[in-house]
């Protein structure tokens, strides 16, 4: 199952973490051990990197980067949390309109509990890495996916 914003977030997910990649190498910043980002609301964290202040200076002196590179784990994060509804509300017609309501209540219980989706991303030496954190309940699609940079 795929959506336009789905499309839309892993274009804009590639484009910019090419981006940061390039921008880490012109720095010097090795990628060995691999570089974790981690997004939120409140904006981009680095895990933990010998190299994690210059990395940190580096977005300092490159906002419009990484707030366009935070923007599109957000979007990837709402678009696999968007996928996920829209399965559930599938599968709860399909349960519903064959009788089985208490398979239906269970399903909406099962969404309303759903762990918030948090997304990251891990820039090694060969390839860049999307991570997805959650609780993903069984069946449910995970947008989770590898590409070489």
């Amino acid at each position: 199952m795929t959506s336009r914003l789905a499309d839309k977030a892993s274009l804009a997910i590639m484009d910019t973490a090419l981006q940061v990649q390039s921008t880490l190498n012109a720095a010097g910043i090795s990628l060995n051990p691999p570089i974790d980002f981690k997004v939120s609301a409140d904006g981009l964290a680095v895990g933990n990197h010998p190299m994690a202040p210059q990395i940190q200076a580096l977005m300092t002196d490159h906002p419009d980067l990484f707030k366009q590179y935070r923007d599109a784990l957000l979007m990837t994060a709402h678009a696999t949390a968007l996928q996920r509804a829209e399965q559930s509300h599938t599968e709860y017609y399909t349960a519903y309109d064959h009788g089985h309501i208490h398979q239906a209540d269970q399903m909406i219980k099962r969404l309303r509990n759903a762990t918030p989706i948090e997304v990251g991303q891990r820039f090694g030496n060969n390839d860049i890495e999307l991570l997805l954190t959650t609780q993903v309940p069984r069946g449910w699609p995970s947008t989770a996916q590898e590409f070489s940079a």
